[in-house]
């Protein structure tokens, strides 16, 4: 035991030395092959090996810290009785500080002991805590690839209550798979290695929160694999992880939030840090993924607007993701914010909600070849977005795709009010930049178009938005002054024409509105002036007028021919751009009217050219626009 421990003092004494001398705090060569390291209390710790296998000595296992600056060693209990271990989970025993390196689990031990084998779904009804837990094989029923088609014949496991692995280490992988899972399910700790961690057509249905890293220093590859399961509620998925590591998560479906876990804000997490401190670690990592889940599932019901902007301030992340693939996988919202994704690959990935990027960089090395950015995900309704903050936004670098046609793009957080910077300027040369890609990467100029027509009106909606707001909650008059015609013009504009896009039938509504008005107006206010001057236009030979005795007889019986001329009058005057002079030979009052209804008519004519007619390439040349 003291030849143990000097020997352990001296491995020590190796990793001070090292990081003296600059290097890493420990050599490959060394945890991978004689040393056993795990993580517990959130930090790595390690054990000496003795012939290759566990230094188990009277039952225990001591780990020491494996960083010069921690202090103090930890024990684990060597636990290898699996019958005996299901029954304390019966019995809803919190298991913690135990050492499960010589035993081989696998979920399907964890079954309540009354039911039957032949029963279709398995069920487990005691809430699962493992803490500070060092775990060897946990294995599932099958390793092989389980297709949708396949889970339906396979008899799955029901965890009623919580499922809960809070730091722990797996030393030689974790498969999962077959479960339900009714409550939360966390786990956390050295989840990475040697040993893949593998999820496999599991079903959630409420919070997940899966925080995994490899032992300090580890520089080999390691993986992680989501395949085929079903997320109900908000995923934190929070990786570390190496250039030779995969993330894949692959056929999955997710109809709440999934987060890489590094979008609370830091004064959200500061004020949930001192409301929690001096309770166990426990309840504070419970209660903190519980609230963060809860925070996400809010987040993007709604978008932002006032002086407010912190829920899009985050706290500074320099750790890179590496190799994160996610395939054929359908989302609601995706949240990569405040993340370096470095090779990442999203592939046949639908997205029915949002996705958010703010403050997201990606990159990738010279040898990666798969896809890049968001040029492959899709949207498969009409009202899909894209998150992304004004400033650092970059179409190029996330090399967005044809969906642009029929989704937004805007941060989720306006702030009309900020003094530091300038909101109009920002939200032009924002949309210009998203223009000007359409044009650099899409040769169909129809398409090209639309696109532009469709971020301008998305400009001119947050411009207008800025000017109501100003002109509502404005701290001075002139403020609200100013911000007063550009707020009724904007308004008007997108009552009419729908601010130029896809605005063809609002303005034809809009058209056919005002002429049934006015035409109303002419009928029951000008009604034989209105036939009077249409005769003096269009029946001028006396001599034939007594022919068309109907046209002077105002009756019940010809009041739909009379309406009828009234209207016909009403669209000569609105579509005619010319104001013919014979109009001023007409009485004040009905002169007034007239000349009212063709400035409306004009104004329509202006903006169907503007607006309308420039979307159409036809259009276009055929008017020479």
């Amino acid at each position: 035991m003291r030849t143990l421990r000097n020997y352990s003092l001296l491995i020590l004494l190796l990793i001070s030395a090292s990081i003296k001398a600059g290097n890493t705090p420990t050599d490959t060569k060394i945890v991978a092959k004689d040393t056993l390291q795990v993580r517990l209390n959130g930090k790595p710790y390690f054990a000496i090996k003795v012939n290759g296998a566990p230094p188990i000595y009277n039952g225990q296992i001591v780990f020491n810290p494996l960083r010069v600056t921690d202090t103090g060693t930890i024990s684990l209990k060597c636990f290898n009785s699996k019958s005996e271990l299901v029954q304390m989970m019966r019995n809803g025993d919190t298991i913690q500080g135990y050492f499960f390196g010589n035993i081989k689990l696998s979920f399907t031990d964890f079954t309540d002991s009354v039911q039957k084998k032949k029963a279709k779904s398995n069920i487990f009804s005691h809430r699962i805590l493992f803490y500070n837990c060092v775990f060897g094989h946990i294995t599932a029923d099958t390793v092989e690839d389980l297709y949708a088609e396949d889970t339906k014949q396979k008899k799955k496991i029901e965890f009623k209550q919580d499922v809960l692995f809070i730091n722990c280490s797996f030393l030689k992988g974790c498969e999962i798979s077959n479960c339900i899972f009714d409550k939360k399910f966390f786990i956390t700790g050295q989840l990475l290695g040697n040993h893949p961690a593998i999820l496999e057509a599991c079903d959630f249905n409420d919070e997940a929160y899966i925080y995994a890293t490899p032992p300090d220093g580890f520089k080999l590859p390691s993986s992680l694999e989501i395949n085929n399961c079903k997320f109900y509620a908000p995923v934190i998925l929070s990786v570390i992880n190496n250039d030779k590591s995969k993330v894949a998560i692959q056929r999955c479906k997710f109809t709440n939030v999934f987060s890489l876990g590094k979008s609370i804000p830091p004064n959200i997490f500061e004020r949930f840090h001192e409301a929690s401190r001096g309770k166990h670690y426990i309840d504070r990592i419970y209660n903190y993924s519980s609230y963060y889940g809860g925070f996400l599932k809010k987040k993007y019901t709604t978008e932002y607007y006032g002086t407010d902007d912190t829920i899009q301030q985050f706290t500074h992340n320099d750790r890179k993701l590496y190799n994160l693939t996610m395939r054929q996988c359908q989302n609601k919202y995706v949240d990569i914010t405040n993340s370096n994704l470095v090779n990442c690959m999203l592939e046949d990935v639908s997205i029915s909600g949002c996705i958010d990027i703010t403050a997201c960089n990606i990159s990738y090395t010279p040898d990666y070849t798969g896809k890049q950015g968001l040029e492959d995900i899709n949207f498969p309704n009409n009202n899909g977005i894209i998150y992304a903050n004004y400033k650092s936004f970059s179409p190029d670098v996330f090399r967005l795709g044809n969906y642009l046609e029929k989704i937004q793009i805007h941060p989720l957080v306006h702030n009309f009010f900020d003094t530091t910077s300038n909101f109009v300027e920002e939200n032009e040369n924002y949309y210009n930049v998203i223009k000007d890609y359409s044009v650099k990467h899409f040769t169909n100029q129809d398409i090209v178009t639309s696109i532009k027509a469709r971020y301008d009106r998305e400009k001119s909606i947050w411009l207008l938005k800025y000017h109501t707001a100003h002109f509502q909650h404005g701290a001075t008059f002139g403020d609200r002054w100013m911000n007063f015609f550009p707020m009724v013009g904007g308004e008007f504009l997108e009552a009419t024409v729908s601010s130029g896009y896809k605005g063809e039938w609002r303005f034809a509504i809009w058209v056919i509105i005002i002429m049934l008005t006015f035409a109303c107006f002419y009928y029951f206010r000008h009604k034989e002036a209105v036939i009077d001057y249409l005769n003096s236009k269009f029946n001028k030979e006396l001599d034939k007028v007594e022919n068309y005795s109907t046209l002077k007889i105002f009756g019940p019986h010809n009041a739909f021919r009379d309406f009828a001329r009234c209207l016909w009058f009403s669209a000569m005057v609105f579509v005619d751009p010319r104001l013919p002079i014979s109009f001023f030979n007409l009485r004040s009052g009905f002169f007034t009217m007239v000349l009212i209804e063709w400035l409306f008519g004009l104004t329509a004519i202006l903006l169907f050219l503007v607006f309308l007619a420039s979307n159409y390439s036809f259009i276009r040349t055929l008017i020479g626009i």
